[in-house]
């Protein structure tokens, strides 16, 4: 079971951490890792089913999942037991966190579902190339002031919330769009604003969400 005080990333959002350095790759990175037990997995809900098709699947998830297991880490194992392991990843649903393993497709069907995948924000972080210093300057000095007055405005702005940005995707994107160009070019790379996120999401939407369930319950 996932811990609370853990971070985690919708695979959504880890493909769009990864993928401006992986590219066409990285979902294939993403699903090879999770077999191998190099990225953590955890699910709202995972059981087997045995309906024909996929299609049959999501429209009947309430009944076919009636029985499934809640709020579990998802063992490496699960993974490997896919025996179609390419069509698989094809038909995971990255933008829904569904994921299916086939072991058998003739009837008796024999699938695993997994719904509400979350992946361990540490592993996919571990993934990312460390920026260098060349020669003990502070080049990306200037961004990361750039990126900073973005974060205040937002902030005096109201704009950092999840009204505004329901998703830290959607808030890359944003701060991204609001950082000046030098030489026409990003004074900082995608990855490093991406990968500074989720400390401002943890701070700024986790708390929010928090301070206002505590208000709704009087506390």
């Amino acid at each position: 079971m996932a811990s609370e005080n853990e971070h985690h990333y919708s695979p959504l959002e880890a493909v769009a951490l990864l993928e401006p350095i992986y590219s066409g790759t990285t979902k294939t990175l993403i699903a090879e890792k999770l077999k191998d037990g190099l990225i953590r997995s955890f699910a709202e809900r995972i059981w087997s089913s045995s309906l024909p098709t996929l299609d049959a699947i999501w429209t009947d998830a309430e009944e076919d999942g009636a029985n499934a297991q809640v709020n579990v880490s998802v063992d490496k194992m699960i993974y490997r037991r896919s025996r179609y392991w390419n069509e698989d990843i094809s038909n995971w649903r990255w933008d829904d966190s569904r994921f299916v393993i086939t072991r058998r497709k003739k009837a008796p069907a024999d699938r695993t579902i997994i719904l509400g995948v979350r992946l361990m924000a540490d592993d996919i972080d571990a993934l990312m190339p460390t920026p260098k210093n060349k020669g003990g300057a502070a080049p990306e000095y200037q961004g990361w002031g750039e990126t900073i007055c973005a974060l205040i405005e937002m902030h005096a702005d109201g704009k950092l919330n999840k009204t505004e940005h329901s998703s830290m995707v959607q808030l890359g994107n944003y701060v991204e769009s609001q950082l000046s160009l030098k030489n026409g070019k990003p004074l900082l790379q995608s990855e490093t604003i991406r990968k500074a996120l989720p400390a401002v999401w943890k701070r700024f939407f986790e708390s929010n969400e928090n301070t206002a369930e505590d208000s709704k319950s009087g506390i």
